[in-house]
């Protein structure tokens, strides 16, 4: 295939760096033709805590996807997530030009949506916040809603209400320069949350309401759905990272031996064998010991009790929790700990599922190594990519040049004269 669409993701998040080369066929679908995995230490909760150090493994992990994938990658698509990043939804409306002949309602056309887009995208945001994402949640035609695509269709007026996605602008500056210094370039900045969702959320759940719960090890993202638009969306600065902390101080034992723990022994919820022994190094003068699983598992336990009950709250202050008839999605790596789904629906008091990106719709060759709750996000991000044809989502500054175009179009000029004519002659 000449010239076929190569897509490019990249996870950097707080213990691995991801990145993902989607190729595309001659049939049009996409495989993945290589990846590139580095555990890291760079990031803390989300945060850059070795700008040096996130550079070189950015290098290393992008050099491996291109061994495998055998080709050069100088562009690609970031996630990124951080507690500061928040959304706001406003609604704008355009008046439709009347049909000249009819004096009825007119079409709605391209530059209808444009200008009613750019009006919604005028927000205020933090002073220390920029834009990250512009996204389109519905078209209202004449007031009626869930419209999907209202270029063609008659009207007097046309709605659209839009949801700006802004984060902290030291963050996102520094995530940037880091990607840069790596060598490559950023086609486009996406928030987390909404990436994963193309991995693990299939329509029916857009459609019916659902929340994804994205369990990273540095933060867990959240976002809801209904109707196909995203509802709410949020970033929880807690993740895995902290449950390991929490084993490291209660037990007084190395990170790398608590994380270890967590990773197979952890509970999250009681099962039968709470009573099992499990091995604790020896640290120092100390000798080697043993501990539970249940009283291992209630170490665990309360760390993800606050992070299921801060998402609750955070659903509740949005009043999106009447959406929920599709229940709670969990992903990420944190999501794997044994019993999660059981005690989540205690928390929740819905129905709770564990959801991989196992079943990539138009990605072929899935390595299983990726068919895993932790690589949810660089999947997302290319399957995101891929839908939207690599073309920008973000809405750029050029309204000035919508309202000349809007005044200047010829069409518009000759109905205007033909109205004039009919109301004189």
């Amino acid at each position: 295939m000449k010239n076929p669409r190569i897509i490019v993701s990249l996870d950097l998040g707080t213990s691995k760096i991801l990145v993902v080369v989607f190729v595309e066929q001659e049939s049009g679908v996409f495989i993945i033709a290589g990846y590139g995995i580095i555990h890291t230490q760079c990031l803390d909760h989300g945060i850059m805590a070795n700008y040096q150090q996130a550079v070189m493994d950015i290098q290393n992990c992008v050099r491996q996807a291109e061994e495998m994938a055998g080709l050069k990658i100088d562009r690609v698509y970031v996630g990124i997530s951080d507690e500061t990043i928040q959304a706001v939804v406003k609604e704008a409306t355009r008046h439709i030009e009347p049909d000249w002949r009819t004096g009825g309602p007119g079409e709605i056309r391209w530059r209808d949506v444009q200008m009613a887009s750019y009006e919604a995208a005028n927000v205020s945001i933090p002073q220390n916040h920029q834009i990250l994402q512009q996204l389109p949640i519905e078209y209202l035609v004449d007031e009626r809603r869930k419209i999907k695509q209202p270029i063609g269709l008659l009207a007097s007026t046309l709605g659209v209400r839009l949801m700006t996605i802004s984060g902290d602008s030291l963050y996102i500056n520094n995530l940037i320069r880091a990607v840069n210094d790596a060598g490559l370039k950023i086609v486009e900045l996406v928030s987390e949350p909404f990436a994963s969702s193309f991995a693990v959320l299939d329509q029916n759940a857009k459609e019916v309401g659902c929340a994804m719960l994205d369990l990273g090890h540095g933060t867990t993202d959240l976002i809801v759905f209904y109707h196909h638009a995203i509802a709410f969306i949020a970033v929880i600065n807690q993740g895995g990272q902290d449950v390991t902390q929490a084993i490291c101080e209660k037990l007084h034992i190395p990170l790398a031996a608590a994380e270890d723990l967590k990773i197979n022994y952890g509970l999250a919820h009681p099962t039968d064998d709470i009573y099992d022994k499990v091995p604790l190094p020896a640290v120092g003068g100390r000798p080697s010991s043993t501990i539970s699983r249940g009283d291992l598992g209630r170490i665990i336990q309360p760390v993800m009790k606050s992070i299921f009950e801060t998402a609750n709250e955070k659903i509740h202050e949005a009043q999106v929790d009447k959406y929920l008839h599709g229940g709670i999605i969990l992903t990420g790596g944190a999501a794997k700990l044994r019993g999660l789904i059981v005690y989540a629906e205690t928390v929740f008091h819905n129905q709770v599922i564990l959801a991989q990106p196992s079943d990539c719709l138009g990605v072929e060759n899935l390595d299983s190594n990726l068919a895993q709750p932790e690589c949810s996000t660089a999947l997302g991000l290319g399957l995101y990519a891929i839908q939207r044809a690599g073309e920008p989502n973000r809405l750029e500054n050029h309204r000035w040049l919508y309202r000349l175009i809007d005044y200047v179009n010829t069409r518009i000029w000759l109905e205007r004269v033909m109205q004039f004519v009919k109301r004189h002659f």
